[in-house]
């Protein structure tokens, strides 16, 4: 049993030292990055760390967060959750009305099949054709749910944005 392992450990060894010589770079002497792995593993610490260039990318996204903004960010803030505010009630209304056409197509169709009886058949078409027509209305009423909330912050959109087009130098 002891040999068996030992073989185990050694085969491992084996194997891992060929993968980190296999992916070594001849000029750089360290381990190539995967594209499919976000860390690589180096030899000597035998752990995972992070590339340098990851690490700086990080490093500026927790740095954002913490500095504070010029105008342009604020402006840019305050345009991005207009644009929600606009978008919000209209999605809204399509989950729900979609989720709610669906569930009364699905019990339609249960009572269809005669699966509460029999004699249920006529009112199952009928009350799925209502959730199929409600399914099939619903993109067009979100559409123009959109289209009427998007003509009502027009004008303060388009105000928020005249001042923020950079121009390139």
């Amino acid at each position: 049993m002891k040999e068996l392992q030992q073989q185990t450990k050694d085969t491992r060894k084996h194997v891992n030292k060929n993968y980190i010589e296999r992916d070594k770079d001849i000029s750089l002497g360290k381990p190539k990055r995967c594209p499919y792995f976000k860390y690589i593993q180096e030899e000597s610490k035998g752990g995972l760390t992070m590339n340098r260039e990851e690490m700086n990318l990080q490093i500026e996204k927790i740095r954002k967060q913490y500095a504070e903004k010029d105008e342009a960010e604020k402006g840019f803030d305050a345009l991005r959750e207009l644009d929600k505010e606009v978008k919000r009630p209209a999605k809204v209304f399509a989950y729900t009305f979609g989720t709610a056409g669906a569930l009364i197509m699905g019990t339609g169709m249960s009572l269809a099949m005669d699966a509460f009886g029999p004699k249920k058949r006529v009112p199952g078409v009928l009350i799925g054709t209502i959730g199929l027509a409600m399914m099939c209305a619903n993109y067009p009423m979100y559409q123009k749910m959109l289209d009427e909330r998007k003509k009502e912050y027009a004008q303060e959109i388009l105000d928020l944005t005249d001042n923020m087009i950079f121009e390139e130098e």
